[in-house]
């Protein structure tokens, strides 16, 4: 898992707004959107594969994955939050 220090230092690359880890309870609902083909990467694809770790920003409109411990803060690759009830 990436410090917490670490990800303090981090900020959305579109927004620049701060970044926290994604809970338990919203990769829950993440993850079960997926499975319904509901959520979309802000390019436009459709997310495909289960979600273990992600950074939200901070309106939690977009999570960027966190894959193999490395955070993925590509403006393309965030997925959109919109149909997530927070």
């Amino acid at each position: 898992m990436i410090d917490q220090d670490v990800i303090s230092l981090l900020v959305c690359p579109q927004t620049k707004q701060p970044l926290q880890f994604a809970d338990d309870a919203m990769l829950q609902k993440i993850n079960a959107l997926i499975e319904q083909h509901k959520l979309h990467h802000v390019g436009g694809s459709l997310v495909k594969g289960r979600i273990d770790a992600g950074l939200l920003t901070a309106d939690l409109k977009v999570l960027y994955l966190i894959r193999d411990g490395i955070p993925v803060l590509l403006v393309k690759e965030g997925i959109r939050l919109e149909n997530v009830a927070t």
